[in-house]
């Protein structure tokens, strides 16, 4: 089966899923994630991205959340293709 996690600190809350996933076998398992360092997984492929959008260090205290939210959208990526 093939899996995608996107989480931005990779592993996140999955950690202890993708180690059972990998080590089952017979699985692509891929995670997309914005933290530069991320831990090496034995059988997940790790693919960063960036955020498209900052908000301003001028930018109303409030607003800063959501401009960080809707910047973090995913710009298409070029994976192998999943099927068989």
């Amino acid at each position: 089966m093939n899996f995608l996690f996107v989480h931005q600190n990779m592993p996140g809350q999955y950690r202890e899923l993708l180690q059972w996933l990998a080590q089952a076998g017979g699985h692509r398992i891929y995670f997309l994630t914005q933290r530069q360092n991320a831990p090496k997984l034995s059988g997940v492929e790790t693919r960063v991205y960036r955020s498209h959008h900052r908000p301003d260090a001028k930018a109303y205290g409030l607003s800063t959340v959501w401009e960080e939210a809707a910047g973090n959208r995913l710009i298409p990526l070029r994976l192998p293709p999943l099927h068989r």
